[in-house]
């Protein structure tokens, strides 16, 4: 028998049931995506343009269908028509990324906010029958490596 997983929150497996419809829609993608990566290989230069992406890598990192949905949109949003604009960091002038790349980073960001919060919101309904957690000077509670 297989052993089953106890810690629901880290995630070593998928939790998704792939069907031929999801496979054909990433393999698609990712199609897509490197197909115009190599379209504008020669307009912009090797620096400024995002990696091209393997299949198997970019499965490897799905472990949700909320993962899969977002992996799948942030590939074909490449097809916009304004992704491929250059745009030069802030803070260093001499560094410049595509207009896409900066969607999906603040994408990416926003996504990973919504899960910190949301354990953390797991970790104080968690505590509120037990002792209390200690809290930092700004209200967040504390790691044990921390005190």
């Amino acid at each position: 028998m297989a052993k089953k997983l106890t810690n629901k929150t880290s995630y070593s497996y998928s939790k998704i049931r792939w069907s031929e419809k999801d496979y054909k829609a990433l393999h698609k993608a990712v199609n897509t995506f490197n197909r115009e990566i190599k379209k504008h290989m020669g307009e912009i230069p090797d620096k400024a343009l995002p990696k091209t992406k393997v299949y198997k890598d970019v499965k490897a990192s799905i472990y949700s269908r909320k993962d899969l949905e977002l992996a799948i949109s942030t590939m074909n949003n490449i097809k916009k028509k304004n992704a491929f604009d250059l745009i030069s960091s802030e803070t260093s002038p001499n560094v410049k990324f595509t207009k896409w790349e900066l969607q999906t980073a603040k994408r990416y960001d926003y996504r990973n906010q919504v899960k910190l919060q949301t354990e953390y919101n797991k970790i104080i309904s968690e505590a509120k029958g037990k002792a209390k957690p200690m809290l930092d000077i700004y209200g967040n509670p504390m790691l044990d490596e921390q005190r």
